[in-house]
């Protein structure tokens, strides 16, 4: 909603409400740009007509070479002319996403608030404030949308959030006083308080996918006055929405310590202790003689899910107990999981990220990655593929298939999981795949033989081609072609397993997870 050209009154009352009754003191993260300079004035009003204490934390990332140093300059200026205490940090974001194989925009951000949290102990401040704006948080709202978030992403920044690394910033809290405000707003606040800033000329390139979207969502606010607005509010709505669900899931369902780090595991109400049997740390048992009977004592589990009473409830609500129960795992993980609960045999595993889950004859036993040196691997079980039956490739996983036929005693073992970056010479390899992670349907991606129609497009080529007359072309005889093992997701073929890629799921400069697929073929 407008705030007229004074932002102060909405900023104090805001700022009032996230604080609480207790005064604290503040450290704001101040890159010399519009909108954190405009957040410092307002913070200078507040300490005059409040009494607050706060510092700034400036971080330079090294990315624009003089430019930056400009900016902590500037900052460093302005902080002694209104005397305030302020610290400058230097990231080496370059370095640090060369070692750690890192994209630019997640080392920057990653290396600033680490930054920020350092600064933040060193000033015995409590809390520290961002400058992201209406038009910040409606680019985040985008962006997991792009990436395929379920209803926690849409919800966007949370004005009031525990740090994002706890490790690095235990106990601190981050504020966004300016998330309601729209950045034309905070233009004319520091036009009519005449405020000097900066410009980031980065801002304007494409360097980052964020820049890539901003002018196309400027496009649709000029369309559509209110557009930011519209989704801000769609934002502040998903984030209520997901507070009643998770208070509402506390009640009914399970409860665990997230991620998986306690092995007692508390549940919440009767309906929980009988759906999330909470395993004794001790002698790793479920409770119960039945419990005892059906499991066998493990020191290294965190919980088992009763699945008789899980599969009870509309899938909607199986989907976030598993989110309640571990809280990193994405549509596809949760997806994965719930097929797996529901069609695997008993004995099998699934890893995921953190830890990994065995099905029993009746329960789903959670485990922490750290609570065994060596996990087991997922069991390989042979499965038979021809050209009308198909076998699903876990993602991440392990599985061993063969060609249906009975001249064959060709074994295929299919490995998956998710990478930084692809090893040097990987191009070369026939029998491993890099592909992208995100323009791939992980959930259906399936394995199957040749089937007389079947079209692809070959990494490299524009155009779609007939599968025969790409055998062809690769010289594979007639009576090898029903032994190639095909992958295919709900779009088509993905690979032809030893021999090309489709040029659908090519890793790309925009890439952001990258899938890895070995397949070996052995004798069974």
């Amino acid at each position: 909603m407008p705030h007229g050209w004074d932002l102060y009154p909405s900023f104090f009352e805001t700022l009032k409400s996230l604080l609480g009754d207790k005064p604290r003191r503040l450290l704001a993260a101040v890159s010399g740009g519009p909108d954190s300079m405009a957040l410092w004035d307002l913070l200078e009003r507040w300490r005059k007509q409040a009494g607050g204490s706060y510092a700034i934390g400036h971080v330079d990332h090294g990315l624009r070479g003089k430019a930056s140093r400009a900016d902590a300059s500037f900052v460093l200026r302005r902080a002694r002319i209104w005397g305030v205490p302020c610290i400058i940090a230097r990231a080496p974001v370059r370095a640090w996403a060369r070692k750690h194989r890192r994209g630019l925009e997640e080392s920057a951000r990653i290396l600033r608030y680490q930054a920020l949290a350092r600064m933040a102990r060193s000033q015995g401040c409590a809390v520290v404030l961002t400058a992201h704006t209406q038009n910040d948080q409606v680019e985040t709202v985008f962006l997991n949308l792009i990436r395929g978030s379920g209803p926690p992403g849409l919800g966007g920044m949370n004005p009031a959030a525990d740090w994002p690394w706890p490790a690095a910033g235990a106990g601190l809290k981050l504020l966004r006083p300016l998330l309601d405000v729209e950045r034309r707003e905070i233009l004319g606040y520091l036009r009519r308080r005449r405020i000097p800033f900066r410009v980031d000329a980065t801002n304007r390139q494409p360097l980052f996918f964020r820049n890539q979207i901003r002018p196309i969502l400027t496009k649709w606010e000029k369309l559509r006055p209110g557009f930011f607005e519209r989704v801000a509010r769609l934002a502040e709505i998903q984030r209520d929405e997901e507070t009643f669900w998770l208070d509402l899931l506390k009640k009914t369902s399970p409860r665990l310590i997230r991620p998986l780090r306690s092995a007692a595991g508390t549940v919440g109400g009767p309906e929980g202790r009988r759906l999330l049997r909470p395993l004794r740390s001790a002698a790793g048992t479920v409770g119960g003689p039945e419990g005892r009977r059906l499991l066998r004592p493990r020191k290294d589990a965190s919980a088992a899910l009763d699945l008789g009473l899980f599969f009870r409830y509309h899938k909607a609500k199986q989907r976030r107990i598993l989110r309640s129960l571990i809280d990193f795992l994405d549509f596809r993980a949760v997806e994965r999981l719930r097929s797996f609960a529901k069609t695997s045999p008993a004995g099998q595993t699934v890893h995921l990220p953190g830890g990994w889950v065995e099905k029993s004859a009746r329960f789903l036993i959670f485990h922490q990655k750290e609570s065994r040196a060596n996990p087991p691997p997922e069991r390989p079980s042979r499965h038979p593929f021809s050209s009308r039956r198909s076998c699903r490739i876990p993602v991440p996983g392990r599985i061993s298939i063969e060609p249906a036929s009975s001249r064959s005693r060709a074994l295929w073992e299919f490995r998956t999981r998710f990478v930084a970056a692809p090893p040097p010479g990987w191009k070369r390899r026939s029998n491993r795949i890099y592909t992208d992670g995100d323009r791939l349907s992980i959930s259906s991606l399936r394995c199957r033989a040749w089937r007389p129609g079947d079209r692809f497009t070959p990494l490299g080529l524009k155009g779609r081609k007939k599968l025969q007359d790409f055998f062809v072309d690769e010289k594979v005889p007639p009576e090898e072609r029903a032994r190639v093992p095909l992958l295919e997701d709900r779009r088509g073929i993905v690979w032809v397993v030893g021999h090309r890629l489709s040029d659908r799921v090519k890793l790309t400069p925009s890439t952001r997870r990258i899938l890895e697929i070995a397949a070996e073929k052995r004798a069974p």
